[in-house]
This record gives structure tokens, C-alpha cells and sequence, in this order.
């Protein structure tokens, strides 16, 4: 149930589409997730603009990528965990982008930098 409201989440925002003045192609952009549990899936978008989904990934998880296409960057991601913290972090071109931490077994956590 809560990965589908994730989903739902990650699907609302694949209209979003970055970065701006922020960040440009060739700039580095890194995901992070940190949780005091096991993370049941990591959802995000790749430098091409792909969903992604990881399950079952070890914490702390990240993952950097360089921005190839500006007009086909989305930056979000998004963690469905078992434990009862995580949080989950975009950087872009050096800067934190967005940051959000969520309490309570199975609350989701996203992070969507749609202007950078």
C-alpha cells in the first residue's frame, strides 16, 4: 500500500521536469537514502530520465550521476522503508537540493529538486 502511494508520488512528479539556472549538463547529481532499517525499494530517476527501482538495497545507499540532457532530467526519488527512520537527500552541482526524513514503519520518504 505505501509503495503504491510512492509510486502514485513518483508518477505525479515525472512531469517535473530540470534542472534551470542550478545545475547544468555535466553537473553531478547524487541521491542518498539512510535508514535505521532495512529500505524495501528505492524508486528514482536516472540521467536519461528513466524510472528506476532498486529493492532491497543495503543502507546507506547512493547513487551519482552526471546530468547528459537537461531537457530530459527529472530529479526525484523516493524510499519505501521497513524501519522506523529514513530519509533520503538530492544533491545537485554541489548543492542540497531537497531533504526529507519520515518517522513510523512503512512512511515513505521523497526528495524532488524540481528547480535547479
Amino acid at each position: 500500500m505505501r509503495f503504491a502511494a510512492l509510486s502514485a508520488l513518483l508518477g505525479v512528479a515525472s512531469v517535473i521536469s530540470a534542472p534551470s539556472a542550478g545545475a547544468a549538463v555535466g553537473d553531478p547529481v547524487t541521491y542518498s537514502v539512510s535508514s535505521d532499517g532495512p529500505v524495501s525499494a528505492i524508486t528514482y530517476y536516472d540521467e536519461a530520465g528513466t524510472m528506476q527501482i532498486v529493492t532491497n538495497p543495503p543502507v546507506p545507499w547512493s547513487l551519482t550521476y552526471t546530468i547528459t540532457d537537461a531537457s530530459k532530467s527529472i530529479i526525484v526519488i523516493g524510499v519505501s522503508a521497513t524501519g522506523q527512520k529514513v530519509s533520503c537527500q538530492i544533491m545537485a552541482a554541489g548543492v542540497v537540493r531537497d531533504s526529507e526524513s519520515a518517522s513510523g514503519k512503512d512512511n515513505p520518504a521523497s526528495c524532488i529538486a524540481p528547480n535547479l
